[in-house]
């Protein structure tokens, strides 16, 4: 009877503590490992063009990035790559959780990209990989795909499903983050078909990102499109915004103020794009409108510094919205 009475307790509190052994989409919140909701807050990294061909610059950046107050940091890498391995990966993924902060590892060879075999191979990359991540799962998502974007949200929402399947296929239960279509701006197909995707996940263990760029200026309004995604209880970051980033001209500005206020007032995460190691594009952006600190990229000292452009200032200072005054640690540390 006692043995009874101890099983009722135990079961008891791991429902109350939501507990589990990785990340926890639910209700449309976040939950960490230990069942404490968790709100993200960073930026991303350049890793798979900057820590290449023998060079250390994104990896040696993490305790730099770490000092803006981030919780997480949002790992580029490419599964195509010749002169880097999973090695350096895992250096990467160790030095963010030494910092006391989450990896979110996405994959960008389907950047824009329409066909479905371009999703298939990356889902078939973290299957294959899936070692990696389990060996850190308290403190990793993946993020199956970098804003890959098919002709309609069916084609989208089928082969995310197979996506899905394929790393599920492997029994791991860590939390997987889907890009919206359209370069990962277009929030109507998380809207449409977001639930179907969860409930075609064995775990239920989905997040959806949206990326604010170009179409966030005009065609969707902010916060309108946010509730929507929150309404059909799905678990919703921001996985990119930056300054500007438009090649109409002249280029236009993204409102990251208001995305800052509506992530604060939602509780909704979000991730900047990025701390270093954007080019010029002419007529479209500077480097300034991407970069978090200034300076030259191929110059390593410049990824380490705790000085930043008016755009690093914006997300990191924005008082009561900005990543300093928002930003928590997951209780994980």
């Amino acid at each position: 009877m006692k043995f009874l009475n101890l099983s009722i307790l135990i079961c008891i509190f791991i429902q109350y503590c939501n507990c589990a052994d990785t990340f926890q989409a639910r209700n449309g919140r976040l939950y960490d490992a230990n069942g404490a909701e968790f709100l993200m807050r960073g930026v991303n990294s350049a890793h798979a063009w900057w820590d290449n061909y023998g060079r250390n610059y994104a990896l040696d950046s993490i305790p730099f990035i770490a000092n803006t107050g981030s919780n997480t940091v949002r790992i580029a890498w490419m599964h195509q790559l010749n002169n880097i391995d999973q090695s350096h990966l895992e250096k990467v993924i160790q030095s963010v959780i030494a910092n006391k902060m989450i990896a979110v590892v996405e994959l960008h060879d389907a950047t824009c990209k329409q066909d479905p075999n371009e999703l298939i191979k990356s889902a078939n990359w973290f299957a294959q990989n899936i070692w990696l991540f389990n060996k850190y799962k308290k403190y990793v998502i993946i993020n199956i795909a970098n804003e890959w974007s098919p002709t309609s949200f069916e084609i989208w929402r089928d082969t995310y499903k197979q996506a899905i399947s394929i790393i599920r296929n492997t029994g791991t239960n860590i939390a997987l983050m889907i890009d919206a279509s359209d370069c990962g701006q277009n929030p109507d197909g998380i809207i449409k078909y977001g639930q179907e995707l969860v409930q075609s996940d064995p775990q239920k263990n989905l997040i959806f990102s949206v990326h604010m760029y170009g179409m966030w200026i005009s065609y969707y309004n902010i916060g309108a499109k946010l509730w929507d995604i929150q309404q059909k209880g799905l678990t919703v970051i921001v996985g990119e915004f930056a300054l500007k980033l438009d090649c109409k001209s002249p280029a236009t500005t993204v409102d990251a103020w208001e995305i800052m206020r509506q992530c604060r007032w939602k509780n909704i995460g979000y991730l900047g794009w990025s701390w270093h190691g954007n080019g010029k594009s002419s007529g479209c952006y500077t480097e300034s409108d991407l970069n978090m600190v200034p300076g030259n990229a191929e110059s390593a000292s410049t990824w380490k510094q705790n000085n930043y452009t008016p755009w690093g200032q914006a997300l990191v200072y924005y008082t009561n919205f900005g990543i300093k005054d928002t930003s928590v640690k997951a209780s994980v540390f």
